[in-house]
């Protein structure tokens, strides 16, 4: 798969996955896509009981260390909780920017059976949270809660011109396409170790999915682990520039290895 092979398939499966609402602790409709997708391609899958999938690449040795790339399946939203006096109460999962929370802003609700419906955000909810808002909706046809409920906003759409891309949520949709576009790739290179992609959920509050992940030791403790993130514009990491890799944080770098070999990749 030469590099035009792995652009066409990375935005194939980020057209699937955009068009699919995954609020933190629902994302069992990506889930399903990922681990369906992933399997027709010929890959290994499997799926931890958090609701984590797993696929792999095996190696060609047995017993070889590999390489996982991560990226999570969820992005912010909100959850309806309950019928109230007052309304249909629900909350803002993840980090939605102020204006999400405004009243007129429009979402469409996701009920437990797979349905969207209209909806609109009427207004902060008092002193109990500044998260916890009011929406209006039509009660009758919400059905069981909770349920999610995502910004109103285009799921997927490419200029052709462009090739920029709009849709809901990018973080971290489009890391999960990307993985699963080199997990596709990695189909046709043999390697003595093998290659795994890590889907988690929860991410966007507080990497619930990867630590569980990590506490059952769903990946071999020699792995090298490369997370794949899909963040803002920044001084130094500009749209348009091409991939970063990101050697730390303000309290520690990590690991120099595998830092070497992703930048011995780039050049």
């Amino acid at each position: 798969m030469d590099r035009d092979q792995l652009s066409a398939a990375g935005l194939y499966f980020l057209s699937k996955l955009a068009r699919i609402p995954a609020v933190p602790y629902y994302e069992q409709a990506v889930a399903a896509y990922i681990q369906a997708a992933c399997a027709d391609a010929g890959l290994k899958t499997r799926s931890d009981r958090y609701g984590n999938v797993l696929a792999t690449r095996p190696g060609s040795e047995d017993g070889a260390s590999g390489i996982a790339f991560v990226a999570h399946m969820d992005h912010p939203g909100f959850e309806a909780l309950r019928v109230e006096d007052e309304g249909l109460v629900g909350r803002g999962l993840g980090g939605l920017p102020p204006q999400a929370f405004q009243s007129g802003t429009r979402v469409q609700l996701i009920t437990r059976s797979g349905d969207r419906l209209a909806g609109m955000v009427v207004g902060r909810v008092g002193p109990r949270s500044e998260q916890s808002v009011l929406l209006e909706t039509d009660r009758d046809a919400v059905g069981e809660l909770p349920c999610a409920a995502v910004l109103d906003l285009p799921g997927y759409d490419l200029d052709p011109e462009s090739r920029l891309i709009r849709m809901r949520a990018a973080d971290d949709l489009a890391g999960c396409a990307s993985v699963m576009a080199v997990l596709a790739a990695s189909l046709d290179r043999a390697s003595p170790g093998p290659v795994h992609g890590l889907f988690t959920r929860a991410e966007e509050v507080g990497l619930i999915g990867a630590r569980l992940a990590a506490e059952d030791g769903l990946l071999p403790p020699d792995t090298v682990v490369v997370s794949v993130e899909t963040s803002s514009t920044l001084p130094g990491a500009e749209i348009g520039g091409g991939p970063v890799i990101r050697t730390g944080d303000r309290m520690t770098t990590f690991d120099h290895r595998p830092e070497e070999d992703l930048l011995a990749a780039g050049d």
